[in-house]
């Protein structure tokens, strides 16, 4: 059996492919365009104006660097002219230059030494300030401590000075003795303590110390023999006697029996108390 022909043209999809590709263009042409709009009408940013700012700086900065380099570029072509001028002179005229700009120069080295030798003499005075200072801290520490060490001294002296007053005023308590005349004869005031006796005419006035320091029985038998200047019918006897005179007190008194003396004693409080006031030396 024949094989039955087939007249119809298969289908070809090239036009729809050429369809899809215009139109993926197209709109991708469209995104750019629009892209494009709103990047040229976007409104600057904080960040843009410091860009800015920042690119103005960067643009006067490079205004100046071009101004110095112009200005550098002028002293060059100023040097190379002078360069050219002394390249053309000679050898004599060249020396001349030189002893010219030295004359010229001159003041200035002569003033940059003078100035130099005044720094250094300024730091010398400086340098001998700065250790004088520091000798007189030195000499003031050291002063300090002599005044501490004399303060110390003196507060010493000064208490041993008041605990000696203190002594002295303790040796120095009277017991003032009242007299009553109640006889025609007038008192002789005597005092006994460990170093002997002494005594004072009420009248006179005058004190006879016979003491001896250590040795109070030395003074007795002078007692007695100064006795005999008195008039037992005139005067009589009033013995103050110490805590340290009492080993002697029985003597003195049997003294006075002896030489028809009138006596009477009083017993002190203590060995500082007296009826005389101690004369200071």
């Amino acid at each position: 059996m024949a094989r039955k022909g087939n007249n119809e043209s298969p289908i070809s999809l090239f036009s729809f492919q050429d369809i899809i590709t215009s139109i993926t263009g197209i709109m991708f042409l469209v995104v750019l365009l629009l892209m494009l709009m709103m990047i040229t009408s976007r409104v600057p940013t904080a960040k843009d104006a410091k860009s800015s700012e920042s690119v103005k700086e960067l643009q006067k900065e490079l205004t100046e660097l071009k101004n110095k380099l112009q200005t550098l570029r002028d002293s060059q072509k100023q040097l190379d002219k002078e360069i050219d001028q002394l390249k053309k002179l000679s050898l004599e005229e060249l020396q001349r230059k030189k002893e010219e700009l030295k004359k010229i120069l001159q003041p200035d080295q002569l003033k940059l030494e003078n100035l130099t030798l005044a720094v250094q003499t300024k730091d010398t005075q400086y340098t001998q300030i700065l250790q004088a200072t520091e000798e007189l801290a030195k000499s003031m520490e050291q002063r300090k401590k002599i005044i501490a060490d004399l303060q110390k001294q003196l507060k010493e002296i000064t208490e041993t000075v008041k605990a000696k007053e203190v002594i002295q005023q303790q040796r120095r308590r009277v017991m003032k003795y009242v007299v009553h005349n109640s006889t025609a004869k007038h008192p002789v005031l005597a005092e006994l303590d460990k170093d002997g006796i002494r005594f004072m005419d009420w009248n006179s006035q005058k004190i006879i110390d016979l003491r001896r320091i250590g040795k109070a029985h030395e003074s007795l038998p002078i007692f007695a023999m100064e006795l005999k200047k008195l008039d037992s019918s005139q005067v009589y006897f009033s013995i103050a006697v110490k805590p340290g005179g009492f080993k002697y007190i029985l003597q003195i008194l049997e003294i006075l029996k002896n030489n028809n003396f009138e006596r009477g004693t009083e017993i002190l409080p203590d060995d500082d108390t007296s009826i005389f006031e101690e004369k200071t030396p």
